[in-house]
Parts: structure tokens; C-alpha cells; sequence
């Protein structure tokens, strides 16, 4: 769009007005175009999210090897259990609030605390009420879909709305 620094100088400090043959931006449209690019990434993140079917086996079996890690001699239970395991993670739901609280639901209680977007809306960060935080990565966030990768879990979990 800017062909060198001095237009861009220009642009931002200047005129605020940029033009081309076949195109013309004002500081306003610029500041219009922002606004509406960062509004839009977020407003797709907020409302209620489930783990989607597909992701559910995965999950689960992330799920079991992580109680089993901390506690070798409750394998055969849950493992006995997979299927109980398995409805109660497909329960959970997550609510993104828009003023970046939310709330982890499960058949056992909520649970909740803030959360924020970072690296470039590349990372969102849960920090529960007690201050302990997880930070996942963002794979895909569109109004359909958010793709994370759990860190805990070290786990790709698709989540879609219910």
C-alpha cells in the first residue's frame, strides 16, 4: 500500500490522508478499519463453547494419562471408567464473557476467572480467581470455531458453539 517511508511518514503524522491513483485512505477510514479488525477477532471468541465430537477420544485419553501420571494405581479404574469420563468432558462448557471474564462449566460446578488475548492474539490466558494461569495457544478462532492447543494437556481441542 505505502510505496516508501515518506508516504508512511506522511500518512501517520502529516496530511493523514493517503492517495494513489485507484485509491484514496483518510486517518479515519484507517482508524475505522482497526477498530473494526480488532473488534472482530474478539466478538468471535465471546459466548459459549463446547468440545467438539471430534476432538472428545483424544481428550478423554489426555484426560486419563494425566490422573494416571499423578497416580499410577487409579489406572484400571479409569480406565474401566473411560465411557462416564468421556460424557463428563463433553459436558464441559466454556463461556468467554465479553468483558474477559469467564466461566468453565462442568456436571461438577463452575469455575472462573479472567482471561486475556497476547502475542498477537496468538495466546489466550485463563487466570483463575486463585491467580494460577495456563496460557494455550490459538490454532483458529472464527465464529463457528476455536482451535486451541491445551497446554496442560499438551492436546489440540477443537471447540465449536453448542
Amino acid at each position: 500500500m505505502f510505496v516508501c517511508s515518506n508516504q508512511l511518514y506522511n500518512f501517520f503524522f502529516k496530511k493523514r490522508t493517503y492517495e494513489s491513483k485507484n485509491f484514496k485512505l483518510d486517518w479515519a477510514d484507517y482508524q475505522l478499519v482497526c477498530i473494526h479488525v480488532f473488534f472482530n477477532i474478539r466478538k468471535d471468541m465471546i459466548g459459549e463453547w463446547r468440545i467438539d465430537d471430534s476432538s472428545i477420544p483424544k481428550t478423554t485419553q489426555k484426560v486419563i494419562d494425566k490422573l494416571v501420571a499423578a497416580n499410577p494405581a487409579i489406572a484400571d479404574q479409569l480406565e474401566d471408567n473411560k465411557e462416564a469420563i468421556m460424557d463428563q468432558i463433553k459436558a464441559i462448557r466454556l463461556n468467554l464473557k465479553a468483558d474477559h471474564t469467564y466461566e468453565s462449566v462442568t456436571q461438577q460446578g463452575s469455575t472462573g476467572g479472567k482471561w486475556e488475548l497476547l502475542n498477537n492474539e496468538h495466546t489466550i490466558q485463563f487466570t483463575k480467581a486463585d491467580g494460577s494461569m495456563r496460557k494455550d495457544s490459538i490454532l483458529e478462532s472464527a465464529p463457528s470455531r476455536l482451535k486451541m492447543i491445551n497446554v496442560d494437556l499438551k492436546d489440540t481441542t477443537l471447540y465449536v458453539h453448542p
